[in-house]
């Protein structure tokens, strides 16, 4: 198993605002690409099988393709499902927006 480590003295530490104080968060790992895809997919039909989550937008930092799963994800989902690969183009700050109108899932691969 592969550690990393984040020294925090470079770390910029922001804090949440008051309405993304009660937002669950949900941290899920798995230990292998089986584990992790077979979490990842569960995670994904749960979402899209709850028609109350107005967007799911999904960040693959990780720069694995999940076999089959995104795609399964997608037809499920349909365009409630906002892929990115790119750190640059994850609307951070709409996606903030967001949590507080309606319920918006962001999951970061």
């Amino acid at each position: 198993m592969r550690h990393i480590s984040f020294p925090l003295q470079d770390a910029h530490l922001t804090p949440l605002p008051q309405h993304l104080e009660s937002v669950n968060r949900t941290p899920v790992s798995g230990y292998n690409d089986s584990i992790h895809d077979g979490l990842l997919v569960s995670s994904l039909a749960s979402l899209g099988a709850d028609d109350s989550f107005g967007e799911v937008f999904y960040y693959n930092a990780r720069g694995i393709e999940s076999e089959g799963v995104l795609a399964e994800a997608a037809r499920l989902l349909g365009e409630r499902l906002r892929i990115f690969t790119d750190i640059d183009a994850l609307p951070l700050e709409a996606i903030a927006e967001r949590i507080g109108r309606c319920r918006t899932a962001l999951i970061v691969d």
